[in-house]
């Protein structure tokens, strides 16, 4: 039996009784003074920071807002333009030919830049003005534009395929008209709640009919929001956080990196503290807001999160605890004292009954343990009597329904072990007929001395293919037949895995000195097979008759030349 726990005996809870009654009504009274003084220096905390979240939302906004100016007034570029229509000029008027230039220019692409077709969006004179635009704004670390086919036309960073039309903002662009400002986040492969910057998209329209002539492609970094953040994230100040839509940081500080969770995120100003990475913090919310951006602004859902440690924002209120603190201690020193002295008179009776319990069994307690008096010790034995009795009780019960369950154990194991050799017995039997169906759809049909036929039936998979090629090649080495007809008229699907198959099957003959034909040949097969492969090893017949009627002149002709050869001789 374990010793009596001092967190649990009825001594501490005496004391931590006598605590209550002295302690509450004091401590009641500096909770209520200590609440108010947190209210009101709660409400000054987050009036800061509110106006803090505003004000850098806006200054952030206008980052965005001056790389949108400075990226527009690239649009307005005499050679950007000219480029623009000589490209989206260059494409042929009929569907076909147009289809058939762009995939010239894809095979261009992959071909590299010594491609004529390439050269120019490559080396021209729109390269080297994106090349100059970067030197005077490098926050764009990468520049593209496309035509209105989404081509690449130039970029400085030249991207894996040329045709961009594929991409989630050229959909964007077109679904919109060509009009508006398009934003997509760039994360790191290897961290993708990492977002390292961003893609801003601008469509190019026709300085007279404002149609979309194209769209410019700038890779923006968030360099000059982590330098202004840089700024405002000073020690023992209130942090402030670059936020996305899925509340992970984009720009933040050394206590906030890049990629960390905002768990808890209250709507604007409607809530005053949250949990930032399970930490408690005050918190403000500001969306970052533009009328020229705003469209292209609120699917990504970005805002600015001012926060500060609750515990460094109450630091003075911290103080004034401890300062209490010290003088409760002393107070609960000298209860605890009177506490411990009133204890152990009243619970020494209680612990010699439980040395007494300790050291009888349950059945000795049944016997002996019965105590005559009206106290709260003699009415505790007695109460540990019936219990003993009826502990006793059950354990006899317990024990012969224990005996019961063994017995049923014993005989529901012999039971499933009759089931399992039953199933065992199935699955063999099931075994056998498997092996015998896969036999039966591979039959080989000897037409005669010289020819057999092999019909193919069902989906021609690997499995089947390589038992296929076994049986046939045993086949030939024993008949030593002239020639094979493989019947592929019975495969649903005769996809260029199944032409490999075939034309294994073709070599494996060859090597035998027998000729394979294929019989069965379907259009959608001839399609496949021509597909595949230029030149076909064997040969092939739409029907099986006329593969028969090939099969037999072909042994013919060998054999009237075996005739000749023998007769000049002799």
């Amino acid at each position: 039996m374990n010793k009596l726990h001092w967190a649990r005996s009825l001594r501490t809870r005496l004391i931590l009784l006598l605590f209550i009654l002295s302690v509450l009504p004091l401590g009641l009274m500096l909770s209520l003074s200590i609440v108010r003084m947190r209210q009101d220096l709660m409400r000054q905390i987050i009036k800061t920071i509110r106006v803090q979240a505003t004000t850098r939302a806006a200054e952030i906004t206008l980052l965005f807002e001056q790389q949108f100016a400075n990226l527009t007034s690239l649009i307005r570029s005499d050679i950007l333009t000219r480029t623009l229509q000589a490209a989206n000029t260059s494409y042929p008027g009929e569907t076909n030919l147009a289809e058939q230039y762009r995939q010239t220019l894809e095979h261009a692409w992959r071909a590299g830049a010594s491609d004529p077709l390439i050269e120019s969006r490559v080396r021209g004179p729109l390269v080297a003005e994106l090349y100059s635009f970067q030197q005077r704004f490098p926050t764009f670390e990468q520049l593209m534009l496309t035509d209105n086919q989404g081509f690449v036309v130039a970029a400085t960073v030249l991207p894996a395929e040329i045709n961009q039309s594929t991409q989630p903002w050229w959909q964007h662009i077109s679904q919109a008209g060509g009009a508006g400002l398009y934003l997509q986040e760039l994360v790191a492969p290897d961290a993708p709640n990492h977002v390292q910057g961003v893609s801003l998209v601008i469509p190019v329209l026709h300085p007279v009919t404002q149609l979309p002539m194209g769209a410019l492609v700038g890779i923006y970094r968030f360099d000059a929001v982590d330098q202004r953040l840089a700024l405002y994230n000073q020690p023992d100040q209130p942090q402030t956080l670059f936020v996305n839509g899925e509340n992970r940081v984009i720009s933040g500080s050394p206590a906030y990196p890049p990629g960390t969770s905002v768990q808890g995120q209250p709507q604007s100003a409607q809530a005053d503290t949250t949990l930032l990475s399970d930490t408690a913090v005050l918190l403000a919310v500001a969306p970052l807001s533009a009328q020229e951006l705003q469209l292209a602004l609120e699917p990504l859902g970005w805002h600015v999160v001012v926060v500060q440690p609750e515990a460094a924002a109450l630091q003075p209120i911290t103080n004034h605890m401890l300062f209490l603190l010290a003088g409760g201690a002393l107070i609960l020193l000298l209860l605890l004292i009177g506490a411990y002295r009133i204890g152990v008179s009243i619970t020494r009776p209680l612990v010699g009954l439980a040395t007494t319990l300790r050291m009888q069994n349950l059945r000795t307690i049944v016997n002996d343990l019965h105590l005559e008096g009206n106290d709260e010790v003699s009415y505790l034995a007695n109460t540990i009597h019936e219990l003993a009795e009826r502990v006793l009780a059950a354990q006899t019960a317990i024990e012969a329904t224990n005996q019961q369950l063994e017995q049923q154990v014993a005989d529901r194991t012999a039971e499933l072990s009759q089931m399992i050799d039953q199933q065992t017995s199935l699955l063999e039997s099931r075994t056998l007929l498997l092996e015998q169906i896969q036999t039966m759809a591979m039959p080989i049909l000897p037409v005669t001395d010289h020819m057999i036929v092999v019909p193919i039936i069902g989906v021609l998979d690997a499995q089947r293919a390589v038992q296929l090629l076994d049986v046939i090649l045993k086949e030939v080495e024993r008949t030593h037949v002239a020639v094979v007809l493989l019947d592929v008229t019975g495969v649903p699907v005769f996809d260029p895995q199944s032409v490999q198959f075939v034309l294994a099957i073709s070599t494996g003959c060859e090597l035998l000195g027998a000729e394979m034909v294929v019989v069965g040949i379907r259009p959608e097969v001839a399609q496949t097979l021509v597909n595949t492969t230029a030149n076909l090893p064997f040969t092939a017949k739409s029907s099986l008759q006329e593969g028969v009627l090939w099969a037999q002149g072909r042994v013919n002709s060998h054999w009237n030349k075996a005739l000749l050869a023998s007769s000049s001789r002799s």
